[in-house]
């Protein structure tokens, strides 16, 4: 049933073009590919559970590419840039929200566009973990840095279940970041001596909070701060006590224990789609 109301919400709004245009502001831009990687992830829980019709998966995929080439038009624009946004964060998030569009559709080069911001996102961590677009942030930088890891460990998830091992990336280097952002959580000092400045850091920490709030559907949230109840899938960063022992649980449920994220063909063997 849940299934099923899923299809009828996201055929509804793909009738209506909703978030399909160019949008008129940049707010409403980086609004635009947060939308789509949160409907696109809510579909791909569901597509395989026979609720939807083929008219209603026509109809999503084809509002999921229109507004994943408006993503990709606004960043591609600003790739010659770099002091663009589309060398920050944001492309990370854009990366998502079209690879997922690439495994809803079975489009292989958006899926290939997608991957390949993972890939610039982990030639730009340094040898100290950090990112220096996010450095540049002053005293929000661990907000940011932690804003960026989200999207590259869930674009790495992609990876690895379309056979492309993206954790092993650059020597690994996915993992310099997150021990960055989980020493910098317990000592914020670490970013204090890199940037000058105090940082904006406060304890509980949680969801909401860190890594910014990701102003999403409903239907979809960066993976969560917490606790781990149980061990999911895939890496978990113990932080340890003095950070109020919480772990990064950067696989979460939502994206591993029931979401159909591979693409067919699988993406290693289509080395010919750019």
């Amino acid at each position: 049933m849940a299934a099923a109301c899923v299809c009828s919400l996201l055929e509804s709004a793909a009738k209506a073009k909703a978030w399909s245009g160019k949008m008129p502001t940049l707010q409403g831009t980086y609004v635009q590919n947060w939308t789509l990687s949160g409907v696109a992830i809510s579909y791909l829980k569901v597509r395989q559970s026979g609720q939807g019709t083929k008219e209603q998966d026509a109809a999503i995929q084809k509002w999921f590419a229109a507004m994943a080439a408006q993503v990709r038009a606004y960043f591609d624009a600003g790739a010659s840039n770099p002091k663009s946004d589309a060398w920050n964060n944001h492309i990370y998030w854009a990366g998502l929200a079209v690879a997922a569009e690439g495994i809803a559709a079975n489009d292989a080069k958006a899926f290939r566009w997608g991957m390949d911001t993972y890939k610039g996102g982990v030639d730009s961590i340094q040898p100290d973990g950090s990112l220096v677009a996010e450095m540049y942030r002053a005293q929000m930088a661990p907000h940011y840095h932690l804003y960026a890891l989200g999207p590259l460990i869930m674009l790495a998830e992609f990876g690895e279940t379309n056979g492309m091992h993206l954790y092993a990336e650059d020597d690994g280097a996915i993992h310099r970041l997150v021990k960055l952002c989980t020493s910098g959580l317990e000592y914020p000092t670490i970013f204090e001596k890199r940037v000058g400045v105090k940082q904006v850091v406060s304890q509980p920490y949680e969801g909401e909070t860190l890594g910014g709030r990701c102003r999403m559907s409903g239907a979809f949230r960066m993976p969560r701060w917490r606790p781990c109840s149980r061990r999911p899938r895939g890496p978990v960063y113990d932080v340890g006590r003095g950070a109020a022992g919480v772990a990064i649980c950067v696989t979460e449920v939502f994206l591993l224990a029931s979401v159909d994220v591979q693409i067919l063909p699988r993406c290693h063997d289509l080395d010919g789609a750019k």
